[in-house]
């Protein structure tokens, strides 16, 4: 923030100059049906400051006008005459001719506007003038017209006729009609509310300067600025605000990667780490930052940024900031999956959304007090945000980690996937040893299966949650999100004892009642399993 803001501030342009003696041409477009009597009145009130703003701005302009109605119902357009001329530099002459002019007619909604747009085109402009065209309507065009057959042939006109400029003041709902003229022909403007001038003349009295001032300049406004931009200025401003996007892109980073280093005890920073993360950060911070100024501009519809413009127009500005910052935080975070080891990058984008989206509210409230303020708050909840943001996102997103200890209250982690976790004596192992050789252990994760590698002999096992190696007062322990981390591994379970035998009826604890037929295996004996008993003894009688 404090190397980018100075440079935005020392780059950002002046309002550019005024033209020298310029040649404008200008043909209000005027819509003549009953209802617009007030923009009738309007432009004979506000006329007269009109060409005095453009006198001001050095501009040798001349203007005329062409009033339409509905041409389905026999009604032509009307041309102010100025002896024989179509345009007229003098605002009282003028002022005097559209007093001829009263609103009348008009059938139903749709009228004229792609006929009568066509027709101005057609005027007698100065061959080097600026040619502009205002059109004044409270309708959509007929579509199809009596000559304009839709937008194709209405804009090929304009761009046959050499128009560079179609400003149009109109009611919300109708200008999708006319912008599509804009973008099919190529042609720039601005739009302006008519409910602004709706109350009366003092409506357009406010309304023609700032046609003026859209005539003078047209302009865009930058992704963090409120400054106006020339046209011819585009370039530099998506250099300007690539550059300062790609400056805080860069900062964040290295901040990150340092605050990484030190947690592992590592050096804050080394020249391949700088060179890898400080490149590869601004080259995506710069992408990001012109993608954001150019969606922005495209959301604006280029030159759509006049103060003059109503409530949903200012509405979409904001919609459009907040989402282009959003878009910037989200490259920015998803960048830092490539400098944080097996950092998911979705997880770190979705961050970095987050980030980006409260860095634009940041910007937004504070812009109100300067542009430079609003930057410089912006910038800090932008950084703040995508580093606790990738933070919880590597949180949340790991399944296996490898628990660091130092000591009793000292520990950090590292996720473990694809890419290996070393450990070593060497300023590039993610984790460091103070003493040992450059390259300890290598931890990877392969198939769902985690290998400890011994760098030094070669050897490589699995391992499983929970366990563990020590080196240099150092413990390196691997932890899994499905086992708890505190407790150790749990034994394999370990089947239940048989039930002991049933006792038959024939057992010497036969109950009651049973027949005391004993045992066939005294409890007591002593006789080896699966042998018979002796036979009893033979009683003799008294004879054998």
């Amino acid at each position: 923030v404090f190397v980018g803001e100075p440079l935005h501030l020392l780059l950002e342009p002046t309002p550019p100059p005024p033209p020298q003696k310029q040649q404008v041409d200008i043909v209000f477009v005027l819509d003549a049906t009953q209802s617009m009597q007030f923009a009738i009145d309007g432009t004979k009130a506000g006329i007269q400051s009109f060409v005095d703003g453009l006198d001001d701005d050095n501009l040798d302009s001349r203007v005329g006008l062409v009033a339409f109605r509905d041409s389905s119902y026999d009604t032509p357009p009307q041309i102010l005459d100025f002896n024989g001329a179509h345009f007229s530099n003098d605002p009282v002459i003028f002022r005097n001719k559209l007093s001829q002019v009263r609103a009348a007619g008009g059938g139903d909604i749709p009228e004229s506007s792609f006929d009568a747009l066509a027709i101005a085109s057609d005027l007698n402009f100065r061959a080097k003038s600026e040619k502009v065209l205002v059109l004044i309507t409270d309708a959509p065009p007929r579509i199809p017209d009596t000559a304009m057959r839709g937008v194709e042939q209405t804009a090929k006109r304009l761009s046959d006729n050499e128009i560079s400029q179609l400003h149009v003041v109109t009611m919300k709902v109708f200008e999708g009609h006319y912008r599509d003229v804009q973008t099919t022909s190529h042609i720039r403007g601005k739009f302006f509310s008519l409910s602004a001038a709706a109350a009366g003349s003092e409506g357009f009295d406010d309304i023609l300067p700032e046609v003026g001032q859209a005539i003078t300049v047209a302009s865009v406004k930058g992704l963090q600025s409120g400054v106006e931009y020339a046209d011819d200025q585009t370039s530099t401003l998506l250099a300007l605000v690539g550059l300062w996007t790609g400056i805080l892109s860069c900062g964040i980073c290295l901040t990150l990667i340092a605050a990484q280093n030190a947690s592992l005890r590592r050096q804050l920073m080394t020249l391949p780490e700088a060179l890898k993360g400080g490149g590869g950060s601004l080259a995506t911070g710069i992408i990001s930052g012109i993608a954001g100024q150019l969606l922005f501009q495209y959301a604006l519809g280029t030159t759509d940024t006049s103060e003059a413009i109503d409530a949903g127009n200012y509405s979409r500005e904001i919609i459009s900031r907040v989402c282009a910052w959003i878009m910037l935080g989200g490259m920015l975070g998803g960048t830092m999956a490539f400098f944080i080891p097996n950092l998911k990058w979705s997880s770190a984008a979705i961050g970095g959304m987050i980030g980006g989206g409260i860095g634009a509210g940041g910007y937004l409230l504070t812009s109100s007090l300067g542009y430079s303020l609003g930057r410089i708050l912006g910038a800090a909840c932008l950084g703040l945000l995508i580093g606790l943001m990738v933070a919880l996102s590597e949180i949340v997103s790991r399944s296996y980690w490898l628990e660091i200890s130092y000591g009793k209250n000292e520990k950090t982690r590292v996720n473990l996937g694809a890419r290996p976790v070393t450990v070593g004596n060497d300023r590039s192992c993610t984790v460091w040893l103070s003493t040992g050789p450059p390259v300890k252990y290598s931890y990877a994760m392969e198939e769902g299966v985690i290998f400890c590698s011994d760098v030094a002999t070669g050897h490589s096992i699995s391992v499983k949650p929970n366990d563990a190696n020590a080196i240099n007062h150092i413990t390196l322990t691997v932890r899994a999100a499905a086992v708890d981390s505190a407790q150790p591994m749990p034994l394999p379970p370990v089947a239940p004892p048989p039930p002991p035998p049933k006792k038959t009826k024939y057992a010497s604890t036969a109950k009651t009642g049973d027949s005391p037929v004993p045992s066939s295996r005294p409890i007591n004996s002593t006789r080896p399993p699966g042998t018979l008993p002796p036979p009893p003894p033979i009683k003799k009688d008294k004879q054998g």
